[in-house]
């Protein structure tokens, strides 16, 4: 009995060695804090479409659950500091805040700029005067979950059509086809070439639909349309093909 409890708070504690060392090695990953009814979607969404992520909860359940299904997490509070230094914030690109409240979404903001000032941060809010206070502290997008669900039942009642090609869209289950971007930087292979020169309309499984130029976009552009530096091509198809066109522009 003694051998059993042995091995396996050794088995635990390699377990954990692992999952620190392969955290340490990210780069330019997510950083998911909260996996509750939102946070589980975009870990989903994230491991669907081949995104690095380390997900963060108190929860001993959800920890025991991720671990589980071999995805990377951190057990603790998403606010303080020394644990979104364990996920590796410094070398992360973004950070989902997803926590309970508003109040604890903020202080999550606040304190992920601290450590990395470059994070793009997007959160949850609950309540509509939040949604400033949380853009003031640093966050670049805010989700209002009841707003978004309105406007989906009004468009899956007046525009039902639409809204079936989207639900098919996003939940195939033979090939994952999404709307995303790329933008063009000084350099890029992409750039001073036409949309037809850069070869990207010969490219199967994907469709260019616009393209943004600081503030305007250029909706279903032609072949004609020169890509500059700066742009941002907006794509939608096959999630393979789009991150071998991200690969090849580095």
């Amino acid at each position: 009995f003694t051998a059993f409890l042995v091995e396996g708070e050794l088995s635990e504690l390699l377990r954990r060695r692992k999952m620190e060392k392969s955290v340490a090695g990210l780069k330019n990953h997510y950083i998911v804090c909260g996996i509750g009814t939102i946070g589980r979607h975009i870990i989903d969404e994230l491991h669907e479409t081949g995104r690095p992520f380390v997900a963060i909860d108190s929860n001993e359940g959800i920890c025991k659950e991720l671990a589980e299904k071999g995805m990377l997490f951190i057990k603790g509070d998403s606010t303080s500091s020394l644990v979104l230094k364990s996920a590796n914030a410094a070398n992360a690109k973004g950070v989902f805040c997803s926590l309970h409240s508003d109040a604890e979404n903020l202080l999550l903001i606040l304190t992920a700029k601290g450590i990395n000032p470059s994070l793009r941060i997007v959160s949850k809010a609950e309540e509509d005067e939040s949604e400033d206070k949380m853009i003031r502290a640093g966050a670049d997008g805010v989700v209002l979950p009841k707003f978004i669900g309105g406007l989906r039942m009004a468009s899956a009642m007046i525009r039902p059509e639409a809204v079936s090609f989207l639900d098919r869209m996003l939940k195939g289950q033979d090939e994952t086809y999404r709307v995303e971007d790329i933008v063009i930087n000084a350099g890029s292979a992409f750039a001073g070439k036409t949309l037809k020169t850069s070869g990207l309309l010969d490219k199967k499984g994907i469709s260019v639909v616009a393209i943004k130029r600081g503030e305007q976009y250029i909706f279903n552009p032609s072949g004609d349309e020169g890509l500059n530096a700066g742009d941002a091509l907006i794509f939608i198809g096959e999630t393979s093909s789009i991150r071998g066109i991200k690969a090849s522009l580095g």
